[in-house]
């Protein structure tokens, strides 16, 4: 049996055993989510990143090794036409502390003699800038034309011209409902033009950074006096 038959007959059964779902798109084996997952998808940080893969290890081992460390919610294989994988995927966990605990678990790990993969925090940004588009368009048609480019836009960010108001700035930020709608589209509105002869610029807005949750826990509320915030506000 070859490659992609080994690959399919053991995600078949691993499929029946567990429960979850799978489809193949854009050159990625999507394992997951679970059918009984009733809740939206988990929150940021709970994806992490899997590079150095044998090329011929799959979802059934996979599976196993990365629900040592918690849930697996989803996991992504990259993979070629051959059916072999790309050397690397992506795997997303229910919670944060998951993915932290799979990083400590199985980075470094030994998956065949002498094999080791690496794993590390995901890069999670799920908003990308477009510029160069038309000023005079609003924000409900932009919205329109771009979920009809593109999958996975849950907001569109428009801000209005300071000089003009009824105006656009002439750009937008897009927010994806996953780093991988984002990832995909980002590669599509690339090679799309909104006017004739005018290419849009397409890339990854800077994400504001996150606060580590053992740092949250010790942040303390703090109080002011109403009297210091009026003095405030006059120096202001």
């Amino acid at each position: 049996m070859d490659a992609e038959g080994h690959a399919s007959s053991t995600l078949l059964e691993l499929m029946r055993r567990t429960g979850y779902a799978f489809q193949q798109k854009n050159g990625q084996r999507i394992f997951g989510p679970p059918s009984t997952w009733t809740a939206g998808p988990p929150p940021r940080g709970c994806e992490v990143f899997v590079a150095k893969l044998p090329r011929y290890l799959f979802e059934d081992e996979l599976f196993p090794l990365f629900s040592r460390a918690g849930t697996v919610y989803q996991m992504r294989l990259m993979v070629d036409f051959s059916g072999s994988n790309r050397g690397f995927g992506f795997v997303q966990f229910s919670r944060p502390e998951e993915a932290r605990a799979a990083i400590a678990l199985l980075d470094n790990h030994e998956v065949r003699p002498g094999r080791f993969i690496g794993v590390i925090r995901s890069i999670d940004n799920r908003r990308v800038y477009v510029g160069n588009l038309p000023k005079e368009m609003s924000k409900a048609q932009l919205a329109d034309f771009f979920r009809g480019e593109v999958e996975g836009v849950v907001d569109v960010i428009v801000y209005q011209s300071v000089v003009k108001k009824p105006l656009n700035r002439g750009f937008v930020f897009l927010e994806f409902a996953t780093h991988t709608d984002a990832a995909i589209a980002r590669r599509k509105l690339k090679l799309i033009c909104m006017e004739p002869g005018k290419q849009m610029i397409v890339d990854w807005a800077i994400p504001l950074p996150e606060v580590p949750d053992h740092v949250m826990r010790e942040v303390r509320p703090v109080a002011v006096a109403p009297d210091r915030i009026a003095a405030f506000e006059t120096c202001s």
